[in-house]
């Protein structure tokens, strides 16, 4: 992780592999990283028990928000919008409503791993990170909109905060190894080729929704994961196996 400060203040570089190292390893060290057997990342103990953030799934939020971080005093608090926990607690509700719920959660935990140097905790003991004391910080509440932790094709969000938390989001839902395991697993028992598993044919789409419920995800986010990690390929380009 490089930084660097600008005009508008402290900007942190991960690379991708940083990223899918910094959540694996997160994930390890809490005992909670998913298996074959236990697929779900189990977010609630993983934000509670080992973060130590105070978390709130029924905060009155706009609508459109889905969640916010806030880092002004230690513990830090996560609040998630009360209607998209109330949808997802709904008996008998889509399956990919419980998944915005989970990718919500995901997506402000990964803002605690990833963007908490951003923010030096206000006890007089803590110490900063960086040598250079950062500008005092309007962002001290990361609040995370429908369009950041869910953006359309073709439009990230413009936020590069956002941009790495919806990164750490998949790899806390969907670790590397467990997911290419997962994956490789589903092709092998269908009788797949895999040299033939491309993007948006019948195969890729069955593979997605599979996975999708293993994990309990959107197909968006798996989907999206499935491509990341080059186990979906255009005709254009060799398939990639990652084991």
């Amino acid at each position: 992780m490089r930084s660097r400060q600008t005009r508008d203040g402290l900007v942190l570089y991960y690379s991708n592999m940083e990223i899918e190292e910094r959540m694996e390893a997160a994930l390890r060290r809490s005992g909670l990283i998913p298996t074959l057997e236990a697929p779900v990342t189990p977010l609630d103990r993983f934000i509670e028990q080992y973060l130590g953030v105070v978390l709130d799934e029924w905060a009155e939020l706009d609508a459109d928000l889905m969640g916010q971080t806030d880092f002004t005093a230690r513990p830090i608090r996560i609040s998630i919008n009360r209607r998209l926990t109330e949808e997802a607690d709904h008996p008998g509700c889509h399956p990919g409503l419980k998944g915005r719920r989970r990718a919500t959660l995901a997506h402000e935990a990964a803002h605690v791993l990833l963007h908490e140097p951003l923010y030096p905790s206000q006890h007089p003991d803590q110490g900063n990170l960086f040598e250079e004391e950062p500008p005092p910080n309007k962002r001290c509440l990361q609040r995370c909109f429908a369009r950041d932790i869910f953006p359309s094709p073709g439009r990230p969000p413009s936020d590069w905060r956002e941009v790495q938390a919806n990164k750490g989001m998949a790899a806390l839902l969907m670790p590397r190894p467990v997911f290419c395991e997962a994956a490789c697993q589903q092709i092998r028992q269908a009788g797949w080729n895999e040299d033939q598993i491309f993007q948006d044919s019948p195969e890729a789409q069955i593979l997605t929704v599979e996975l999708a419920r293993f994990f309990q995800v959107s197909r968006q986010a798996c989907e999206i994961r499935l491509r990341t990690l080059n186990l979906l390929h255009d005709k254009s380009q060799p398939w990639l196996a990652i084991s």
